[in-house]
């Protein structure tokens, strides 16, 4: 066959378009896969959230909330993770929540450090999260201690102790269980204390019995072991707020049982001694309160008797000084002699009268 240059030119020429047609739509196609893979491919990370992804560098990259992108040479080591979380491990990550009222002890390279309330990011690997502390108050109850007393009386007792971490780089760096090394501290001063103690020393007789710890006696117990133990605490940088004997008992039945039956009768007696003492001091207030109406109306009568005796001192100095009084006084004195006699010859007429009246009246 005869080589037609021209013809070949031609035949091309007029299957260029078509050409370029299937080019376009090959490039638009895998454009578009391309596109989809990467769409049904990508990561969501929803609110409240934190993720993970290696880039192609090796890198970390915290990822926020949000779509994004999975690469062929991007990968997600790790799942998306919680910000609600007190502890989140994100590959080399660490983020250590630490709420209100606690702290978190970490070693940094073997060093102690301390977190405070917040969220923290450890990104070295060598800086390690150990656990949470309580800064607030405490309260923890102590185990049952058994003691025994200076004269040698075993007692059961149950306390509390009540306690805040006031240098939280001393306590922790000295104790590794602050809890239980307070009830440890705690348990064996109050031994000690007990031991320094009678057992008439605890309580007074009438509540010994019971064991209820409410005597005066129990009060200076407890200072003493306040005092030991706050001093103890101090030096581990932890600020003791109250310790309290919630109960106390004997050990010994037999004794206690006798120590009761002492303490009722004593009862009985000091009751029956209060009650005569106010029935005396009531027949005393009686006694005191009739003797003084007795006082008072004696006093009231020689008031009057000497109102009335100066009435008739003053009435004989008026009547001494008046010659006219004294003249019908005498006459009427003398007039009621005669008529006491009774003498029906003698007759007395009555206007004198009215005129002696009249007369002793000035």
């Amino acid at each position: 066959m005869k080589l037609d240059i021209e013809q070949i030119q031609k035949q091309y020429e007029e299957s260029k378009g078509w050409r370029e047609l299937k080019k376009y739509a090959f490039v638009i196609g895998t454009l578009g896969l391309g596109a989809l893979y990467l769409w049904a491919t990508t990561s969501i990370i929803n609110k409240g959230e934190i993720g993970l992804r290696r880039n192609s560098r090796g890198e970390m990259i915290l990822l926020p909330p949000g779509r994004h992108s999975n690469f062929p040479w991007e990968t997600y080591p790790v799942e998306p993770q919680s910000l609600s979380k007190k502890e989140i491990y994100l590959g080399p990550y660490k983020i250590i929540s630490v709420e209100t009222g606690y702290i978190a002890k970490t070693l940094n390279k073997g060093a102690l450090e301390i977190l405070n309330e917040g969220q923290h990011i450890l990104t070295d690997a060598s800086h390690v999260f150990d656990r949470f502390f309580s800064v607030k108050q405490e309260t923890k109850q102590l185990e049952a201690v058994t003691a025994y007393t200076k004269d040698n009386v075993g007692l059961t007792l149950h306390a509390d102790v009540r306690y805040k971490i006031k240098a939280p780089e001393i306590a922790i760096s000295q104790i590794d269980d602050i809890d239980n090394s307070i009830k440890q501290i705690a348990e064996i001063n109050i031994s000690q204390i007990v031991s320094h103690h009678n057992l008439a020393d605890f309580a007074p007789v009438t509540s010994i019995g019971e064991g209820q710890g409410q005597g005066n006696g129990i009060c200076q117990v407890i200072t003493e072991l306040t005092e030991e133990i706050t001093k103890k605490l101090s030096q581990l940088g932890i600020n003791l707020l109250n310790i309290g004997i919630t109960s106390w008992r004997i050990n010994d039945q037999v004794l206690a049982h006798e120590l009761a039956q002492g303490a009722v009768i004593k009862s009985q007696v000091q009751s029956k001694k209060h009650i005569a003492e106010l029935d005396a001091n009531v027949k005393e207030i009686s006694t005191n309160s009739e003797v003084n109406r007795i006082l008072a109306l004696a006093d009231g009568e020689a008031k009057a008797i000497k109102i009335k005796g100066e009435a008739f001192i003053q009435l004989a100095k008026d009547f001494g000084n008046n010659h006219v009084a004294q003249s019908l006084f005498s006459q009427s004195q003398q007039i009621g002699m005669v008529q006491s006699a009774n003498n029906p010859s003698l007759n007395f007429h009555q206007p004198l009268v009215g005129v002696n009246q009249h007369l002793f009246s000035l």
